[in-house]
């Protein structure tokens, strides 16, 4: 059987109050980062993938997708805030 070609997919991570830039996109042992609009593009191999999002003060998400990507897909995180970084109000 043919092996799918790797799939180049986007990865669009938010939070509540908009999207998240500068948060670390890891999968298949590459590491991205999004930009200001909250945007990352990755190429990933076909077949099963875990990402996992992470960014300063929230919780890391993972994604786990048990089928093949199709090229351009794209792929949107919501991260949740950590509940222990209250911002202390003066």
């Amino acid at each position: 059987p043919m092996q799918d070609p790797p799939a180049r997919v986007v990865i669009l991570v938010r939070a509540d109050d908009g999207p998240v830039a500068g948060a670390t996109v890891t999968v298949a042992g590459a590491t991205v980062e999004t930009d200001v609009a909250g945007r990352a593009e990755v190429t990933v191999p076909p077949g099963p993938l875990r990402l996992v999002i992470s960014k300063a003060g929230f919780l890391d998400a993972v994604v786990t997708q048990a089928t093949p990507l199709a090229p351009g897909t794209t792929i949107e995180v919501t991260l949740v805030e950590r509940p222990d970084v209250d911002e202390d109000v003066v």
